[in-house]
């Protein structure tokens, strides 16, 4: 009885083991990377008030790591929107945005994974913090997606 128990059980390991192999993953269509490539690391500085970055040129397709630091004195965000929203309300900045690391605070790092799912010509996407009157300050950057 007990062998029989001992075969039984190694073989539904051994299955489970063989399911779980044969796993496959999908790219979410949010724009979240596929767990089996490497993502590339961007390297974003906030200040008051403007956007550096180590690469303003992206690939379709390619997941980007973006590590963003705040150098400055107030809190800050990142976002990628349209360039054109800069006169939008709240609402609308929010539905067009791709992707957004929020509520950076002096001093801090944050990190966030976004890979781009569609080509966008220079100058009609951009990085910006829309914190109240950044944007109107300058905290703008554009970028490019081939």
């Amino acid at each position: 009885m007990k062998a029989r128990l001992l075969l039984t059980s190694s073989l539904f390991l051994i299955l489970l083991a063989v399911a779980a192999c044969g796993a496959t993953t999908t790219t979410p269509s949010s724009g979240a990377p596929s767990p089996t490539k490497q993502a590339t690391e961007v390297q974003i500085t906030l200040t008051d008030f403007a956007i550096k970055a180590s690469q303003t040129e992206f690939t379709v397709g390619v997941p980007y790591r973006f590590v963003v630091t705040n150098s400055g004195q107030t809190q800050h965000e990142l976002m990628a929107v349209p360039s054109s929203t800069g006169q939008a309300s709240e609402e609308e900045i929010d539905a067009a945005r791709l992707f957004e690391i929020e509520d950076v605070n002096p001093g801090q790092l944050k990190t966030g994974v976004y890979t781009f799912t569609q080509a966008a010509a220079a100058g009609t996407l951009e990085f910006a913090c829309h914190k109240a009157g950044h944007y109107e300050a300058g905290m703008r950057m554009s970028i490019t997606v081939k």
